[in-house]
């Protein structure tokens, strides 16, 4: 497991980001996994990018809030494409706004200033590009 951590604006506040590559499969969820629900916890936020979900397959994780972006379905295969998530913990959650989205591809968190020592409001993107075709092939 490679969860990122980032403890940038108040040394209390654990970020972590991970691409998940996929959170549930045609025979495994790993919001049910043990490990990855005791790496989870380690955190207040955790950004999930890549989950391959779809509507209708929102993401829970317990004593979390999640909020969850998809992409379409891909036209060649049973799971999404791309797709964000962002838990947060309930003890957390009041101190922390989420932007109206503007895109699938990204998701604003805005820290409430006094609740997290900061002296203005903290923003928080969590961002998933997506490459619609290879860059390798592409002529300039």
């Amino acid at each position: 497991m490679s969860l990122k951590t980032s403890r940038i604006l108040n040394p209390g506040l654990k970020i972590g980001r991970w691409n998940i590559q996929g959170l549930k499969g045609k025979s495994n969820d790993k919001t049910a996994d043990k490990l990855f629900l005791k790496e989870v916890r380690k955190y207040h936020i955790v950004i999930l990018t890549e989950t391959l979900t779809v509507e209708g397959e929102d993401i829970q994780i317990a004593d979390y809030y999640t909020y969850n972006l998809h992409r379409p379905k891909h036209v060649k295969t049973w799971k999404g494409s791309g797709g964000i998530a962002v838990a947060i913990r309930n003890s957390i959650r009041k101190y922390i706004k989420i932007l109206p989205p503007k895109s699938k591809d990204y998701i604003w968190l805005q820290l409430e200033n006094h609740a997290f020592s900061l002296e203005k409001d903290s923003f928080i993107c969590a961002a998933y590009i997506f490459l619609h075709r290879n860059l390798h092939t592409q002529s300039n």
